[in-house]
């Protein structure tokens, strides 16, 4: 049932990932359609920006004009004026925003030019002339609408003068009426200043209109009248409506961006019509990234799922085969029990529960021996020996305790194993059903040897966090000449060594033996003889006080000592490094 309920979860969790997924293709369709609308309006939003610059530069432009002349009328003589350079053809323009300047008199007679671009209008009559009346008139300056001079057009701008002598800091109206000065500036200037970089650029066209009787002023080579007017009908007419879009003979669809011009007291309008097959490239880029952009989100949500899937059968393996691992102790035929008799000895030291130790013992019993007294006490033992267990149950009389041994070797007796996973779940499984109990792993040096030190120490690990806080005493024996010393190292951050840390405190040794001790060790590590003489000179003592030092140790079974020709060679035993801590 479990099984099933894991494999409906499994499915349940596959079916919302593929509707996940779905659900994410479904969105980037949606705004896969609207791309072509989103780029064409960010395209006419930039067009209606630099069409609406290029309105207000031209408005900019005639009002600097204004400025300009009306700086001119101050003055009493305006030098780049004269009858001669309207039949010069070789006099240059003025340093001025306008192309020419015209000065007329108080009877409205051209008496004056700046070049010879307008020769025409030499000595004729402009009287009748907004250019002249309205400036006499309002005695302000006065701009013009387009105007036209055979097949030019221009626009002008006039400004009254008045009679001064002298510069003023400002024109005089009290004074006489003297004429205008008028100064003129071609379409085609303001085209090629103002128009000329915003359509030619992006393949666009344009016309400059007037807003009133729909008279053209200007318009690109590409626009006949057959477009002019689906482009008048076309053009936005509103503030809200900034631009358009629209069907056009020959162009197709085309965006359409206007804006108003204010020419003294006409208004023009300047149309921008740009077709949209101009920017079909980025359209079909921005379709393209988005279709880049979809095929990464769904590659990374493949590979989420896939991750997430892999995880899951990881743990689904693991825990199959750790239940598999689980039933292996009922399989194997251990089971929990207590000794009855009781004839051994209590435990030399007071071992506290949810505790690993640590033995480290060459040659003696003393990991058994703690064992057999923690069975003593009441707790369910479990042994897992590289030793034979029947010699073990013999020399400890043992009946109940059940045994593992730590072979390759088969036997119908007793079970065996070496896996340190299998032995991580067994003793696991035995300290959770046993209660108050003792484990003891003898000769964990094997499991070194058989399986490597990071294999046995994480089993060691996994064991320490599996019995602390539970009612249960974990011991390990080891030999510790048969691991490196960092192996060892390791064992002991992870358990109470138990006899390196009271085997000096229980031998009573003083600070001059243990000096004795520390300096044979320094000899036997750097594979040098160390004599009794030695030992004299170095702790400045006499002979009998060195022999008796060293029968003492001799005794504990600290020290070794061994006849080299005339002297006694002297060595530290097993027991007598661990006296020292190492």
């Amino acid at each position: 049932m479990q099984m099933h309920g894991k494999k409906r979860l499994l499915v349940a969790g596959i079916m919302g990932g593929i509707a996940i997924v779905a659900v994410v293709i479904f969105i980037h369709a949606l705004q896969f359609s609207a791309i072509e609308q989103t780029v064409v309006m960010y395209l006419a939003e930039k067009q209606q920006i630099e069409t609406e610059h290029a309105a207000h530069q031209i408005e900019t432009h005639l009002t600097m004009m204004r400025d300009e002349l009306l700086t001119k009328s101050k003055f009493p003589v305006i030098e780049e004026v004269s009858a001669l350079r309207c039949i010069n053809a070789t006099g240059t323009h003025p340093d001025t925003v306008s192309d020419t300047l015209l000065q007329l008199d108080r009877n409205g007679d051209v008496i004056g030019c700046s070049s010879s671009q307008y020769s025409a209008f030499a000595g004729a009559s402009l009287k009748n002339s907004p250019l002249f009346q309205k400036p006499r008139e309002t005695r302000e300056p006065y701009v013009s609408g387009a105007m036209n001079e055979g097949s030019s057009a221009f626009i002008a701008v006039s400004v009254p003068l008045f009679e001064t002598s002298g510069y003023t800091p400002y024109p005089d109206f009290r004074k006489s009426f003297q004429g205008t000065i008028i100064g003129i500036v071609s379409v085609t200037s303001i085209y090629h200043s103002f128009i000329h970089p915003i359509t030619d650029a992006d393949g666009s066209s344009f016309i400059l209109m007037h807003e009133g009787d729909g008279q053209v002023l200007l318009q690109s080579d590409g626009i006949g009248q057959d477009l002019i007017n689906p482009i008048v009908r076309a053009s936005p007419l509103s503030e809200e409506k900034k631009y358009a879009l629209a069907k056009l003979p020959v162009m197709g669809k085309a965006i359409i961006t206007s804006e108003s011009i204010i020419l003294g007291g006409e208004t023009w309008k300047l149309a921008v019509i740009t077709p949209l097959s101009y920017h079909n490239k980025d359209i079909r880029e921005a379709q393209a990234g988005h279709i880049a952009s979809l095929i990464i989100i769904v590659l990374l949500m493949a590979g989420v799922f896939v991750l997430l899937l892999s995880l899951y059968r990881s743990k689904e393996t693991a825990e199959e085969k750790l239940s598999q691992v689980h039933v292996t102790l009922e399989e194997l035929g251990i089971n929990i029990s207590h000794e009855t008799d009781k004839p051994y000895a209590k435990p030399a030291f007071s071992l506290v529960s949810g505790k690993v130790y640590l033995i480290a013992d060459d040659s003696e019993n003393q990991a058994y021996e703690l064992f057999a007294g923690l069975l003593q006490e009441g707790n369910a033992g479990f042994a897992l020996t590289r030793e034979n267990p029947s010699s073990v149950q013999e020399r400890y009389h043992l009946k109940n305790t059940p045994f593992l041994w730590l072979s390759k070797a088969k036997s119908e007796q007793y079970p065996s194993e070496t896996d340190p996973k299998k032995l991580l779940a067994l003793i696991r499984e035995f300290i959770e059903k046993g209660g108050k109990s003792a484990v003891l792993i003898d000769r964990l040096e094997y499991l070194i040897a058989e399986h490597g030190e990071q294999e046995t120490l994480g089993m060691v690990r996994n064991l320490k966090d599996a019995i602390t806080g539970k009612q249960a005493v974990l011991i390990l024996g080891i030999n510790p000449e048969s691991i490196t010393q960092q192996a060892l190292a390791s064992l002991r951050t992870e358990a109470v060594d138990l006899y390196h840390k009271e085997l000096a405190r229980s031998l009573h040794l003083t600070g001059q033996e243990l000096a004795i001790l520390s300096l044979i060790n320094e000899r036997n590590a750097e594979h040098k003889m160390i004599s009794f003489r030695d030992i004299s000179a170095s702790q400045n003592i006499t002979k009998p006080t060195t022999r008796a030092r060293i029968r003492r140790l001799y005794d504990l079974g600290l020290v070794t000592v061994d006849q080299k020709g005339r002297y006694k060679s002297l060595s530290l035993t097993a027991k007598g490094r661990r006296a020292l801590g190492g």
